[in-house]
């Protein structure tokens, strides 16, 4: 064989495991995690959008979804509707909350807007200098922790929420 045939071939070998590389990692999708799960989650309080003073450690003996939003957020618009209704069907179980924390708003403004917009029904924070976002190691947005009766951190998610794996999981929680 001649070297440009040689190249050739070892150019074309190479493109080939790049490529088997490239497919076999887009293959592995995982479900993103978080260091916190089965820590206790990082206490925060800070003021809700009637601008009253909201406590992680009030909701104690409850489980409780801390969803990371911003009105901004394509994801995060996206998984509203179905948040909302979460919000609702749970609306007279004492024994769960959900809190939706601000971390990156715009304006005040705006996120109350579209918080209106929406009917979003659950407790709503902001978090003006990014404390609790930064406690919770939050990289994007919507993200969502539950956190046990105890405080414990039990389930990440990363994105959009199911909310029919996020009613089972807390069911489950709350028989335990």
């Amino acid at each position: 064989m001649t070297r440009i045939r040689w190249a050739v071939a070892i150019v074309a070998i190479v493109i080939v495991g790049f490529g088997t590389v490239l497919v076999v990692a887009l293959g592995n999708k995982t479900q993103p995690t978080s260091s916190l799960i089965n820590e206790p989650a990082p206490e925060f309080r800070t003021p809700d959008f009637d601008n009253q003073s909201i406590a992680l450690s009030s909701y104690r003996g409850r489980v409780v979804l801390v969803n990371f939003w911003n009105e901004w957020c394509a994801p995060c618009i996206e998984e509203t509707r179905d948040l909302v209704a979460l919000a609702t069907a749970r609306e007279a179980d004492e024994s769960f909350a959900m809190i939706g924390v601000v971390h990156d708003a715009r304006s005040e403004k705006a996120a109350r807007k579209y918080a209106e917009s929406e009917g979003m029904n659950y407790t709503l924070v902001f978090d003006p200098d990014a404390r609790i976002a930064l406690d919770y190691r939050v990289e994007g947005q919507p993200e969502s922790f539950i956190i046990d009766r105890s405080g414990i951190v039990r389930a990440f998610v990363a994105g959009p929420i199911d909310v029919l794996k996020i009613s089972a999981l807390i069911t489950e929680l709350q028989r335990a």
